[in-house]
């Protein structure tokens, strides 16, 4: 919940008469807010709340103050450049276990390796940005090389181990130098009691966490929210999708707009868009931008090519972009039209990442969960694995259908003046925890642009559009 919804929920605390917050409501906010190192306890979280907090506390789930939320976006800054400046480097070292940011600790950045010379730590020192937010050198006992490998090899050492689990994801635990194992929660003891064996057989250590399955799906939707931004298209709004192909006209999709994109030199991939793949699955026509404007304006474009499959194992899709010189675009909805794009980026675990939601017309940020990770796609039949990252997002908060294909990112600034907002492209949306857990934050999983842009094995060439806007009106 963000601070407007906690007040809601509180039932309003503004004025004489107005209602408290709850208990449950103060003790939460207290606790995400530790998760970043912000103290103050009940008291703190009382006064922000009655203020009514900095306007970024809807962004986060939690109320932050102004230099809180200074702070926060500073810290995305640091990200940004240790990703950019530092972490080549220390993952291209043969002994490298891990990274990530420890946000109690200020935003700072951990680094995780087998052994640690003097020499190797003085090269990492001299590759961290000048304005540094902290760096801590830890050791460990497996690389990453290593726990990706056992991550390649857990589901079928499950199957073949754990008779009555079946695990839906697993992700490389970089902060911890283990593997982790998504289970249902009734499965959660079973499962407990099956890790010596794991770990015997996979060679690094293994956790087990119970979580909701993520929800892959594509929804039914009444129009509402973004179906009428058109002119020029933004990143993060809803398109729509009429069944015909089973005799059943009046059954309609909902899907999110992903980055835009081009490529120098192969027509078919150029001027389109990213969307989550499970969108595109067995759908090939024409998406369109809302039922109300579809027969006005025709079509946004229909599928252009797809990873989503049992060989490619991606959840991403591109969709061609018919009215491009209309609608190209590289702003986000809900974010400062004027913010600059920047080329796409690995996710490291722990920062702080940004999502455009389109089906719920929200901007919600949390911490990134595994860099390294697949999951079960329940959309495909039969199902398949796919790989990627994800977000986690406290508070009750997590998608639902309709958000799948929504943008991904890094959102931050320099620290001069005036001002430059950025968008790093990180991810499309995939699949999420549509319902509360019981104990733990909901989980966002996401396939990388990086992969999608960089990888030989995705589209070699295809870069993130960051040029002018698109002159404005309908497709």
């Amino acid at each position: 919940m963000g601070v407007s919804a906690l007040t809601a929920a509180a039932g309003g605390i503004q004025g004489a008469s107005a209602q408290s917050p709850s208990d449950e409501t103060v003790s939460t906010a207290v606790a995400e807010r530790a998760k970043y190192g912000f103290g103050g306890g009940e008291a703190k979280v009382l006064s922000l709340l009655e203020s009514g907090g900095h306007p970024d506390s809807e962004l986060y789930g939690f109320p932050v103050s102004k230099a809180e939320a200074d702070d926060l976006a500073d810290r995305s800054r640091f990200a940004e450049q240790v990703s950019r400046e530092t972490l080549p480097f220390v993952r291209s070292l043969p002994q490298f276990g891990g990274a990530w940011i420890d946000q109690k600790n200020g935003g700072s950045l951990v680094v995780v390796l087998t052994s640690a010379s003097a020499e190797t730590r003085a090269g990492i020192r001299s590759r961290m940005p000048e304005d540094t937010r902290g760096l801590r050198i830890e050791t460990a006992d497996d690389t990453f090389d290593d726990l990706a490998r056992a991550v390649d090899d857990s589901s079928r050492v499950w199957d073949e181990l754990a008779e009555g689990v079946t695990p839906f994801a697993f992700g490389t635990d970089e902060q911890h130098n283990r593997v982790v194992a998504r289970v249902d929660p009734s499965e959660l003891e079973s499962a407990r009691q099956s890790i010596p064996r794991i770990e015997e057989a996979l060679g690094v250590d293994v956790a087990v966490e119970g979580r909701d399955r993520p929800v892959d799906k594509n929804t039914w939707s009444a129009c509402g929210g973004r179906h009428h931004c058109y002119g020029p298209f933004k990143l993060g709004v809803k398109m729509r999708y009429t069944l015909t192909a089973w005799n059943n006209p009046d059954t309609t999709y909902v899907c999110s707009m992903g980055f835009h994109v081009t490529h120098p030199t192969n027509s078919t991939l150029n001027r389109s868009f990213l969307t989550a793949g499970h969108c595109v699955y067995n759908r090939p026509g024409d998406w369109h931008h809302s039922d109300p404007y579809q027969d006005a304006y025709g079509p946004i474009g229909s599928r252009v090519s797809s990873r989503y499959n049992a060989t490619d194992k991606r959840d991403i899709a591109l969709v061609n972009i018919e009215a491009w010189a209309k609608n190209r675009s590289k702003s986000v909805y809900g974010e400062t039209a004027t913010r600059t794009m920047t080329t796409p980026d690995t996710p490291i675990e722990n920062e702080t990442l940004c999502m455009s939601l389109g089906n719920q017309d929200k901007v919600w940020c949390g911490t990134a969960d595994h860099r390294h990770q697949k999951w079960e796609s329940t959309t495909a039949n039969p199902n398949i694995w796919v790989w990627g990252s994800g977000v986690n997002l406290c508070c009750g908060r997590s998608s639902i259908g309709g958000d799948s294909g929504s943008p991904i990112y890094r959102r931050w600034m320099l620290p001069i003046s005036p001002y430059i907002e950025y968008i790093t492209p990180v991810g499309i949306l995939d699949a999420g925890n549509e319902t509360p857990d019981f104990q733990f934050d909901n989980d966002i999983y996401f396939a990388r642009v990086y992969w999608a842009t960089n990888d030989p094995d995705g589209w070699p060439g295809l870069e993130i559009f960051d040029g002018p806007n698109g002159v404005g009106g309908p497709p």
